[in-house]
């Protein structure tokens, strides 16, 4: 049997990454991909990029990796400049030439063959761009259309911090590894997804890893990171594993409310967030223009 782990979104989560390790290394998959987004929102960006290298896993480019990249350069969007947005930038400046080169050459996708198995393709968004995911706000003729767009029999995306799986009746996969570091789904644990290859066919299982959140917390404190009111928010979706960005701008605005303040942040995890369910779903938005996202 041939067995694949593919871990991503661990976005500056050492504690959580530090537990898929070890939760790896006792499977011994033949293979390890990082579907992208090592860095940002976490409070250990570049300790996860140098953990997982030391690994010598194989990488693919994330939106985070590619987002760090545009802002050592002058083709950065003004809007990314907004101070709300700033611990990105302070992950873009920390990046040495050498890791930055690393970060800037990663492959955008992957193809997996193995002998009597159908190939796998792991890409971090979908076909259709590096932050469109795959998820449950596509319905079966959304779904069957991205797999019409790869010659793969599996496709293995991320970025939306859901475990997801579709299966067409022909046996082709369109799956999401889920999130090792923010997960979205309720369940506060590190996840990936270990596919198991055998008899000319994969199936896929998601994996969820325990860790002591409190450790992410004293990495952010040790930085002196919690002056962004940001990793307020982070630290918050980490201990949910829910999805609050977004409705937390929202909130804002509605509110009249400065979203860099951090007393903007504790009415709106009091009025709003103690009582959203743990792993609230809330489609992505419909149209994607180019602009960052978190």
């Amino acid at each position: 049997m041939v067995q694949v782990a593919v871990i991503a979104d661990i976005h500056g989560n050492l504690p959580a990454l530090q537990a898929v390790i070890e939760d790896i290394h006792h499977i011994e998959p033949d293979i390890v991909v990082v579907n992208g987004d090592m860095i940002n929102r976490g409070p250990q960006s570049r300790e996860c990029v140098a953990a997982v290298r030391a690994q010598r896993w194989t990488v693919v480019y994330g939106n985070h990796e590619d987002y760090a990249i545009r802002r050592r350069t002058p083709k950065m969007p003004p809007e990314w400049l907004i101070p709300f947005f700033a611990p990105f930038q302070e992950v873009a400046d920390s990046l040495n030439a050498e890791e930055a080169a690393y970060l800037e050459h990663l492959p955008r996708a992957l193809v997996l063959h193995w002998p009597e198995l159908p190939p796998v393709r792991m890409m971090h968004g979908s076909p259709r761009a590096l932050n469109d995911g795959i998820g449950p706000w596509l319905d079966t003729t959304e779904l069957d259309a991205l797999l019409d767009t790869v010659p793969e029999a599996v496709l293995v995306g991320a970025h939306t911090h859901r475990a997801f799986e579709h299966r067409r009746a022909d046996g082709h996969m369109a799956l999401n590894c889920g999130a090792v570091g923010v997960p979205y789904n309720g369940d506060t644990r590190a996840q990936y997804l270990l596919l198991h290859g055998e008899h000319g066919a994969w199936q896929p299982e998601f994996r969820g890893v325990p860790y002591d959140h409190q450790r992410v917390r004293e990495a952010y404190e040790a930085r002196g990171a919690f002056r962004h009111t940001i990793n307020h928010l982070f630290m918050y979706e980490i201990e949910t594993a829910t999805f609050h960005l977004r409705p937390y701008l929202s909130f804002c605005r509605e509110h009249a409310l400065d979203p860099n303040e951090v007393t903007s942040f504790h009415r709106y995890r009091d009025e709003v967030g103690r009582h959203t369910p743990l792993g609230r779903f809330i489609p992505p938005p419909q149209k994607r223009p180019e602009r960052e996202r978190a």
